[in-house]
């Protein structure tokens, strides 16, 4: 094991036993043998240790399940393996993150902010995503709703294990979950149910949390957009064609460097719609574009 990985696992455990705040660098130090400057040549504040260990959780997870998503395995098959994947890891961590939640760690940098909330968007997403894959299209409409029940369930049965883990093996619970989601689609779709959340809302989700802390107006313009192309009397397939594109827009907008010369060319096919022009014209401005 590298010395970088050495000291995460170290902090881990003392932020999950001590706490954040009660824990110092030199504890981290003791726990992890390696010399108090050797650490710092690393990590040079302990709020930059915090947000390589949420940074290090995510991308071991991530890592997993697109391993799995890899796979010769159905797409059922994937999706069971990754909720049990995802429950694995939760519950490995699952002291330090309680701990960071009490705490209000959350609230103390921007930066440890946003790779909390980076955490929740990734894990909405595969999930929406498995759905999609499993039940098709047709359920599409239908995946926040699905996400977000499957998140609490999953948060629920997590809580009861984390207390008193031979209730019920992983497997077991993960076959549970899936079997109830098959009966819930199943009626969702034959009775024609309408999805809690209107359509657009994913995104806009999506968006506060991408932006929420360095640019909501971006995500407000880009709302206007789409709400602007709903209205505008044109074919259904335009229609489609400029909401692919504004999607283009909001996804490279919210790259961590986005691209300018993409920017401008995608900026320009909107700007064809005259009644975008404001919201571009302001969206410019947040993007720093000529």
């Amino acid at each position: 094991m590298d010395r970088r990985t050495s000291i995460l696992l170290a902090a881990i455990n003392l932020f999950a036993t001590k706490g954040y705040h009660e824990t110092s660098m030199q504890n981290i130090a003791a726990e992890s043998n390696i010399a108090k400057g050797t650490i710092y040549s690393y990590f040079h504040s302990k709020d930059e240790l915090l947000l390589s260990i949420i940074n290090y959780c995510h991308e071991e997870t991530k890592q997993k399940l697109e391993q799995i998503n890899s796979s010769s395995l159905s797409a059922k098959e994937k999706f069971k393996k990754q909720i049990e994947a995802s429950m694995e890891e939760r519950l490995k961590y699952k002291d330090f993150f309680m701990i960071q939640h009490r705490e209000q760690t959350l609230n103390s940098s921007k930066q440890i902010k946003e790779a909390f909330l980076a955490m929740q968007e990734d894990k909405l997403r595969w999930m929406a995503q498995g759905f999609i894959h499993i039940y098709g299209k047709h359920v599409e409409k239908h995946c926040f709703d699905l996400s977000a029940l499957l998140d609490s369930i999953v948060s629920g049965f997590l809580r009861i294990i984390s207390v008193k883990a031979d209730v019920i093996s992983i497997e077991d619970l993960s076959d549970f979950i899936i079997s109830r989601f098959d009966a819930m689609v199943k009626i969702t779709l034959e009775e024609e149910w309408e999805p809690l959340f209107p359509s657009n809302y994913k995104e806009d989700f999506f968006d506060y949390i991408r932006l929420s802390s360095s640019n909501k107006e971006l995500a407000y313009q880009l709302k206007q957009m789409v709400t602007i192309i709903h209205d505008l009397d044109l074919a259904e397939t335009k229609k489609e064609d400029y909401l692919k594109t504004i999607d283009f827009l909001r996804e490279e907008a919210t790259q961590k460097e986005p691209r300018n010369m993409i920017l401008k060319g995608v900026m320009h096919e909107l700007g064809t719609v005259q009644e975008l022009a404001q919201p571009l014209s302001k969206i410019k401005k947040i993007l720093k574009i000529d």
